[in-house]
C-alpha cells in the first residue's frame, strides 16, 4: 500500500513605495501530510519505506531541511509578515508572525514508516513566534544586526501540557575588509 503524500504551499505577496522607505507585505500558508517526504526502496525482495530529507535520495541543506518547505512533513503553518527597506539610512527590517502545528498524526522509528503511528507521545506540538531580523549597513564596510524573537509553546517537545516561552536576542557586527 502506497500511502498518500500531498502538500500545499500558497503564498502571497505585495509590494509598495513610501516616501521614505519600501515595503513587501507576505502571507503564507503550508500543509503537508505525515508521508509527503517518503521514498520506497527495496532491499532485496523487501519494500522499505524511509523519510528522506528531499524528494530523491539525499539532503540538501543541514538541520534537518526539507526541499519543499524546511518544517517538513506532518506541518500546518500559516504566517503573516512585512519587510521594510529605509533605503536613505541603509536599514533593512523584516518582521514575522507564525502559527505552526507539527507532529500531529506521525512517527518514524528507525528507517520504518509507521503509517497509523503517532507522534511518540502521540500529541502534537504548537508554535507561535514573533520575529524581527534587522540589519543597518552603518559604512560600507560595517553593518550592524539586531535580531529578535520570541517563541511560545504548547506541548513543548510534543509533552501534553508543557507550555514553553523563549526569547531569542542575537546582536552581529559584520566588517568587511576587501
Amino acid at each position: 500500500v502506497v500511502p498518500n503524500a500531498m502538500g500545499f504551499l500558497a503564498n502571497i505577496s505585495y509590494v509598495d513605495s513610501y516616501k521614505n522607505f519600501d515595503a513587501e507585505y507576505f502571507a503564507e500558508g503550508f500543509y503537508s501530510t505525515p508521508s509527503l517526504y517518503l521514498n520506497k526502496k527495496r532491499e532485496g525482495t523487501e519494500v522499505d519505506w524511509n523519510r528522506d530529507w528531499i524528494v530523491g535520495y539525499g539532503r540538501v541543506m543541514d538541520e534537518n531541511h526539507y526541499s519543499g518547505h524546511p518544517y517538513g512533513p506532518d506541518t500546518m503553518m500559516a504566517a503573516f509578515g512585512a519587510i521594510f527597506d529605509f533605503t536613505e539610512i541603509n536599514m533593512k527590517s523584516k518582521n514575522i508572525v507564525e502559527w505552526k502545528k507539527s507532529g500531529e498524526q506521525t512517527k518514524v522509528m528507525n528507517t520504518e514508516f509507521i503509517n497509523e503511528g503517532k507522534t511518540p507521545t502521540g500529541v502534537a506540538e504548537t508554535r507561535i513566534a514573533l520575529r524581527s531580523y534587522n540589519e543597518w549597513q552603518a559604512t560600507d564596510n560595517l553593518s550592524v544586526n539586531l535580531n529578535l524573537g520570541i517563541s511560545f509553546y504548547e506541548n513543548f517537545g510534543y509533552e501534553e501540557g508543557i507550555e514553553k516561552t523563549i526569547p531569542q536576542l542575537a546582536f552581529g557586527l559584520k566588517w568587511t575588509i576587501l
